[in-house]
């Protein structure tokens, strides 16, 4: 049950049809206590419900931006919501990390099964996951290598495309962190360089953005690769060690002819002017001398289009893509340390 306070009745009903689209249940008793809060941007409400600790959705219009105080909305179980397509964003978002949590619990009381029956078989996977803690074991041909991930810092840096990313899935072991924002476009990267990049030190950036800059902003392609040109600029400015990859726009699907492909979703992003895009970024890694990773090709169809297979309303990526997408990744990674 999703606890409802928003003072206005036109947007009250806009968010309760949304809500039944997602055939989650609302009520306005707030004596309750609720895993989950929508409400309006107030001060005192935020604070109260963060105290239930409720993960708490706020309904922030644009027109009252200069009024928020802008370090509450920094903490880890609030979100913020202009309009519906970012709503059903983070709704998909909260409700994929809830079913993968319910598949973590079922697999704690596998494992605790396993290690009620075999203790010696519990200290063999304990000393197997902390030897592995800091080196990844790989076979070349009939020998094998190590190789330390210790001064590792690696982050991912972007949308909400790296924002559903679940690193503790994909990167078992490994030093990452994840700066995925939903709904970020490049102008939020550039403001946000210190506390996303620049206070984990990283060793490596993996840089994805500018889908939202299509879909929510007038922004020419020229402008737009500019703003990605004075992320990396700053990045190389403020961490110079940092090696920085820059990742294409992954391609979307328009094609409604589905039950995966969500219209209002995918919005007005279209792979004609993402490709033209794409090669003006590719451009400019070249002329920086930065990597450039053509994820757009891995990902698509034979039409063209993002692949069904990968996907989940055809602009964000199913845990099918993102293994392909860790594949590719990982490669990059690797590569790197065999230079070391």
């Amino acid at each position: 049950m999703i606890f409802l306070k928003i003072k206005n009745e036109q947007d009250k009903i806009r968010i309760k049809k949304i809500l039944n689209n997602f055939s989650l249940s609302y009520t306005e008793n707030e004596e309750e206590k609720y895993k989950l809060c929508i409400i309006d941007y107030n001060i005192s409400e935020i604070n109260k419900q963060i105290a239930k600790k409720s993960k708490v959705i706020i309904l922030k219009k644009r027109n009252r931006h200069n009024d928020i105080n802008e370090s509450i909305l920094y903490h880890k179980d609030l979100y913020t919501f202009y309009k519906d397509n970012e709503l059903n964003e983070i709704l998909n978002y909260l409700l994929r990390n809830y079913k993968i949590k319910k598949v973590i619990y079922k697999l704690i009381i596998i494992i605790t099964i396993i290690i009620a029956v075999s203790i010696s078989l519990f200290l063999f996977f304990a000393n197997t996951k902390e030897n592995n803690t800091s080196i990844k074991k790989e076979k070349i041909g009939k020998e094998s290598r190590e190789i330390d991930y210790k001064n590792e810092n690696i982050v991912f840096l972007g949308d909400s495309i790296t924002d559903f990313y679940n690193m503790d899935i994909y990167y078992k072991n490994l030093p990452v962190v994840n700066s995925g924002t939903s709904g970020f476009r490049t102008t939020d990267i550039l403001e946000h360089l210190y506390d996303y990049v620049y206070i984990y030190n990283p060793t490596k950036v993996f840089l994805l953005i500018g889908t939202n800059d299509i879909a929510f902003t007038d922004i020419t392609n020229e402008d737009l690769v500019k703003n990605i040109a004075k992320i990396i600029s700053e990045i190389k400015k403020n961490r110079a060690h940092s090696q920085i990859y820059v990742e294409s726009i992954y391609p979307v699907n328009r094609n409604t002819n589905n039950d995966i492909v969500d219209a209002e979703m995918v919005g007005n992003r279209k792979n004609e002017r993402i490709q033209e895009i794409n090669k003006e970024i590719k451009d400019l890694c070249k002329e920086k001398n930065i990597k450039y990773i053509n994820m757009y090709d891995k990902l698509t169809d034979e039409n063209g289009d993002l692949n069904l297979k990968y996907t989940v309303d055809g602009l964000h990526i199913s845990d099918e893509g993102y293994k392909i997408i860790t594949k590719v990744i990982m490669k990059y990674i690797e590569k790197e340390q065999d230079n070391l």
